[in-house]
């Protein structure tokens, strides 16, 4: 079986289809927040969205 046949198959799984969707949904969530952090800190002077420790 080739390389793109097996990539064909995995990614049909229903599982990794239900997977690949609530990390989509993440990724989407948390650059909503980003998005909504930066433009709180562009128009104010608060702290800032995140710390490094």
């Amino acid at each position: 079986m080739s390389a793109e046949r097996v990539a064909s198959v995995v990614l049909a799984d229903p599982q990794v289809q239900q997977a690949r969707a609530q990390i989509e949904a993440a990724e989407t969530e948390l650059g909503m927040e980003l998005r909504a952090c930066l433009q709180r800190s562009r128009t104010a002077t608060t702290k800032p969205c995140w710390t490094v420790t």
